[in-house]
């Protein structure tokens, strides 16, 4: 039998194209109450737990598994006051996996994973004067886990957890967030 190459382009288009038939695009949007586990460095009226939110544009491969890429807005740690204090900003993007366990028709466990390079942005002053402003990103594991109810096929609701830490001039904080879960299914 002699080898056609427009045979196998056209087998591996269809190919392609029945696998693009069962994948989903979505959109899921969180929004909750983070807290970072870090250090106010004997600081007063350490403020360490914020409104935090995720954003997260997904591509399902399967029914069941997928990957997706995100943007994480995390709490605000704020301590000391007007005159002697720090601010420490965190956000970033991640990328990584997700995988839905249908428990009902309409309700779902969903299991993500993955890497995010989490930024930190610090500002410390001193007597009303900034001392130290500094910037560092690092790469930190995400992990995240939300139960779904699906009003159709389209839309969404949930609650969930996501955890990730960050770094920060050689100190680590551990991030956790509890939230709500908005999806739309393309």
């Amino acid at each position: 039998m002699k080898f056609s190459p427009s045979l196998s382009l056209l087998a591996t288009a269809f190919a392609l194209a029945a696998g693009a038939a069962q994948a989903q695009v979505y959109m899921e949007a969180t929004l909750g109450a983070g807290k970072v586990n870090g250090q106010c460095r004997g600081l007063s009226n350490c403020e360490s737990s914020d409104l935090d939110s995720r954003l997260s544009l997904g591509y399902l491969i399967s029914p069941n598994a997928g990957m997706e890429f995100s943007w994480l807005d995390y709490p605000t740690v704020k301590a000391g006051d007007a005159v002697n204090g720090a601010r420490v900003k965190l956000s970033g993007p991640a990328f990584g996996g997700v995988y839905r366990h249908p428990l009902t028709d309409s309700v779902s466990l969903n299991l993500r994973g993955g890497l995010a390079w989490n930024q930190g942005k610090a500002s410390v002053w001193e007597n009303q004067r900034e001392v130290l402003k500094s910037r560092q990103r690092s790469a930190q594991p995400y992990f995240g886990l939300n139960a779904t109810y699906a009003f159709n096929e389209t839309y969404a609701v949930g609650l969930g957890v996501d955890f990730t830490r960050a770094k920060l001039e050689n100190e680590r904080a551990n991030i956790r967030s509890f939230n709500l879960v908005g999806r739309s299914t393309f």
